[in-house]
């Protein structure tokens, strides 16, 4: 038996059309996203490793485990913060393909596919697919770096000021507020 995503209830029918609850720029950027990705071949890389549920409970869609980290790469989302975003935004639910009605996973979920795209090298190989997407639709930007950086835990240095850098922006505060200390 597999969770198959249901059918859109009233109350996503209304969440949808509501500017209210659905979010405008968040729906319409996560609309952009999912013309974008490549999920077919993104399940044919990642199928072989995912779990195909003959032990122990059964596992969320494969597709379903996809958009959601596709979620966390954008919105630079920690494996809690992504399971209250699905909770509470009515475009993040829709853009990972659950309705309201639907069962979310849980952060450990969350942690367990990330982690086994990390074991198994996928990271990297979602990350290039998603980047020849972005350059062959002329989105290639500082965002495909910043993304980069957050998929290969890199973090993204600001200069360090020196200390002449620093006593001119102490000068400049004393001689705004007249003091002489």
């Amino acid at each position: 038996m597999t969770i198959k995503i249901k059918a859109p209830t009233f109350a996503d029918l209304f969440a949808e059309t509501s500017p209210q609850l659905g979010g405008a720029r968040r729906t319409k950027f996560l609309e952009t996203l999912d013309r974008i990705i490549p999920w077919q071949d993104l399940k044919a890389l990642i199928g072989p490793y995912y779990s195909e549920g003959k032990r122990g409970a059964q596992p969320y869609p494969l597709e379903l485990m996809i958009r959601i980290h596709f979620l966390q790469l954008v919105y630079n989302l920690s494996d809690p913060m992504c399971e209250e975003t699905l909770h509470d935004s009515f475009a993040c639910r829709r853009f990972v393909g659950l309705t309201m009605d639907s069962k979310c996973p849980d952060e450990t979920t969350i942690l367990r596919f990330r982690h086994l795209l990390e074991k198994n090298v996928l990271d990297k190989q979602v990350f290039d697919l998603f980047k020849q997407q972005l350059t062959a639709r002329g989105f290639c930007s500082a965002r495909a770096r910043l993304l980069t950086a957050l998929l290969l835990k890199r973090r993204v240095r600001r200069k360090t000021p020196t200390k002449s850098e620093i006593l001119k922006c102490v000068q400049r505060r004393k001689a705004a507020t007249g003091t002489s200390e």
